[in-house]
């Protein structure tokens, strides 16, 4: 096991001696999510070829797992999921915008739901420091998926490259910061 103490103050030489890396990595973030909030349809497709991959590579991985206990119970049921996995994700990484709508459809629910949730958090913790802003998250979360669901099936077509763009750049930005502020160190 490593020592805490090690581990910690050999974050800043890290940092230090690789700022270039991490801010190269912050610079090509911010250009990916600037593009896809340009264009939002590259992020959207983007993102369903994604899943499309995980779920060809979960259907492989079910196989084999259905494969190697092919003796015990469930084999048959095991195979058919695996199927389900490698069709839907090749539909999907054949034809990513057939895939979008429902991603996006899913986007909206889980935006509604979980806005809802910390909502509901946001008032349960009242009057710890912090619910408020809690409840505002879940507030804009509610307002996000609404405006999502109302405008379906158009905002199948920039919702999720919007919200992929949105969440590489600042998470580009917040690279860069880094990096800058361990070149100065």
């Amino acid at each position: 096991m490593v020592d805490a103490r090690v581990s910690t103050s050999l974050l800043p030489d890290v940092l230090r001696h690789n700022w270039g890396w991490l801010l190269a990595l912050g610079l090509v973030q911010i250009v990916l999510g600037s593009t896809s909030i340009c264009v939002p349809i590259i992020g959207t497709v983007a993102s369903a070829l994604f899943v499309g991959w995980l779920f060809l590579a979960a259907g492989v991985a079910q196989v084999v797992h259905a494969v190697q206990g092919r003796a015990g119970k469930g084999f048959w049921l095991h195979l058919l999921s695996a199927l389900l996995y490698l069709a839907a994700g090749g539909m999907i990484a054949l034809y990513p915008m057939s895939g979008v709508l429902t991603l996006t459809v899913f986007l909206a629910a889980f935006l509604l739901v979980e806005g809802g949730v910390r909502i509901w958090l946001g008032l349960q913790i009242r009057p710890a420091e912090g619910w408020g802003w809690v409840s505002v998250s879940g507030v804009l979360g509610v307002f996000a998926g609404a405006m999502i669901w109302s405008q379906l099936p158009s905002s199948a077509v920039w919702a999720l490259g919007t919200l992929v763009g949105i969440n590489f750049l600042f998470s580009g930005v917040s690279l860069l910061s880094l990096a800058l502020r361990a070149r100065s160190v």
